[in-house]
Formats: structure tokens, sequence, C-alpha cells
């Protein structure tokens, strides 16, 4: 976590403070959480935005079972497990960044084209900095 903490706050300080940054879950666990959000304020950056991709149990478990590159925790008994830690960790998280700004929640159910469409329509209308969290 301190690796990827620091890599992190390199890229945001390198990156100038008029230009729009897209960060992909960087925010997993309640404590972490806090961090992200005194780190962007230290760095006249804030969160303008948070994308919750809904998608339900069948739909990520068929896309999980369609993706499936043989890894250990693609069976049934380690994706059952990934859910509930996402439930105890990630959920309060995201909970916890909506406080701060504003919780954008997108169906995740159809293709990831449009899912991907809906996103770039949202961000290019905000301008700003944009947090989508990828979930299940």
């Amino acid at each position: 976590p301190e690796d990827f903490r620091r890599v992190l706050e390199d890229a945001v300080k390198a990156t100038p403070v008029e230009m729009p940054i897209v960060l992909s879950a960087p925010a997993k666990k309640v404590g972490e959480a806090p961090w992200l959000i005194e780190m962007l304020a230290a760095n006249s950056r804030r969160i303008a935005g948070i994308f919750w991709l809904q998608v339900s149990e069948e739909t990520a478990l068929a896309r999980i079972s369609e993706g499936n590159r043989g890894r250990d925790d693609d069976d049934p008994e380690a994706q059952a497990e990934r859910r509930r830690r996402f439930e105890e960790e990630t959920v309060p998280s995201i909970r916890y960044l909506a406080e701060h700004a504003p919780l954008v929640e997108v169906s995740g159910e159809e293709s990831p084209t449009i899912v991907e469409k809906r996103i770039l329509d949202h961000i290019a209308k905000q301008g700003t900095l944009i947090l989508p969290v990828a979930t299940v």
C-alpha cells in the first residue's frame, strides 16, 4: 500500500492542476479513502465524482467465467470470498468518498462499450477529476 500511495501521489504532483485525472479504484478500503481525500487536497485537487458500476452477482459471475484465465481466485469459493471482502471493505470506502463528492451510479449490466460511453459522456460534461470505482 505504501508503494502504491507514493506512486499515486507522485503522479498527481506531476500532472498539471488544470488537467483532469481519472483514477480507477484507488481507495478500496475505508482507511485508504481519507488518505486519498487529504492527498488530493494537499495537491490542489478534489474528487468531482465517483462512478459506482452496478452489476448483479449473476452478471459478475458470468463475466468472471467468460474471462476465466485459470486464476486461483476464479473458483466459486474464491469468488464468494472476493464478494464478501468487497462488501466489508470496498462498499464502506465508496460510501465515505460519496460524503465528499457526488456518487454517480452506472448500470454495468449492458455491454462494456455502452457502459464506457456513458462514463465518458459524464466525464466530458464534468471536465474535472472523476474517480471511477468498478464493482460487482
